[in-house]
């Protein structure tokens, strides 16, 4: 089995809180740039006005091997789900993200990925949902909705 990427601890906290994490490198002014590993790549229901592919909405699970949570692909970033970089297990940096309350929902949204390993062979660690009210919910496609408004 190859080493692995490290994931960058506390990166779903710091995610779903928004908050930097201070590196060595720069303790003064936290950074966003974390890596997480991809638990789950789902697809939302098609808008029917939008049928372009281009358009398509993608909810990724992440993890940072302790904690997990769900996160809106923006669909700039879709081409790496549509080119099969971007897939269950791979390791990904996020440089740009940020977390949203819609209604009662807290929403990450990854606006800035890459993918360094697409080929992961395995969940690292046993990683937990930040939220445990946290599922891969039914109006996950009331809220890809009003994301479509959100940031087209």
């Amino acid at each position: 089995r190859m080493a692995h990427q490290a994931l960058t601890v506390g990166a779903i906290e710091g995610i779903y809180n928004n908050v930097g994490i201070p590196t060595p490198e720069t303790p003064d002014t936290p950074t966003i740039i974390r890596v997480v590993q991809v638990v789950e790549v789902k697809r939302i229901a098609q808008n029917p006005n939008r049928p372009q592919e281009a358009n398509a909405r993608f909810i990724v699970v992440i993890s940072d091997g302790v904690q997990s949570c769900q996160a809106m692909l923006a669909t700039q970033q879709n081409h790496l789900v549509l080119e099969n970089q971007l897939r269950k297990h791979s390791i990904i940096r996020v440089s740009e993200c940020f977390c949203n309350q819609i209604q009662h929902h807290k929403i990450v949204i990854l606006l800035n990925v890459a993918v360094l390993e697409p080929w992961q062979s395995g969940l690292i660690g046993n990683p937990q949902p930040v939220d445990p009210a946290e599922k891969l919910r039914a109006d996950a496609l009331a809220l890809a909705a009003v994301f479509s408004v959100v940031i087209a």
